[in-house]
């Protein structure tokens, strides 16, 4: 992590079973979850899912370009999957107030194939630093709680 008091930043990460970002606002449906459930090994979700990430970019950042990558590991820090990565750029608003931050909110699909079961990472990356970690559990589907009924 950088001691840099104005870098480029990412203050939240959150896993969903689906979200999107649109004007500069995250829609997220089933988030904030910390398990899931692959039906076998080596083998996918049924389903991908969805990384939500808010990407903070200071005033003395802006109009630069920049390289936001996501590594899922597992416990041993094995890569699991391919690196995802985008390449960003955020640029200054006419009438925007000098020294004001901007907000990128963004979502990535995922869905990789999990070698074991066990506690994964995925780490979200700005030019190759370390900015924001989440962690979760990858367990046999048939250990995933039913949702109660309404």
């Amino acid at each position: 992590m950088s001691d840099e008091p104005d870098a480029i930043d990412i203050p939240y990460m959150l896993l969903a079973d689906g979200a999107t970002a649109v004007g500069g606002k995250l829609y997220v449906l089933g988030g904030g979850w910390n398990m899931i459930g692959v039906a076998e090994f080596p083998g996918r979700p049924p389903t991908p899912f969805s990384i939500a990430i808010g990407v903070s970019v200071p005033w003395t950042h802006t109009n630069r370009k920049f390289t936001l990558t996501i590594e899922l590991v597992d416990a041993d820090g094995e890569r699991v999957d391919d690196e995802m990565g985008v390449a960003l750029e955020s640029g200054r608003p006419p009438g925007m107030r000098p020294g004001t931050s901007q907000n990128i909110p963004l979502t990535l699909t995922a869905h990789p194939e999990f070698p074991a079961p066990g506690a994964h990472t995925l780490a979200a990356k700005i030019d190759g630093e370390i900015k924001k970690t989440v962690s979760f559990e990858v367990v046999p589907l048939q250990m995933i709680p039913a949702s109660p009924q309404e």
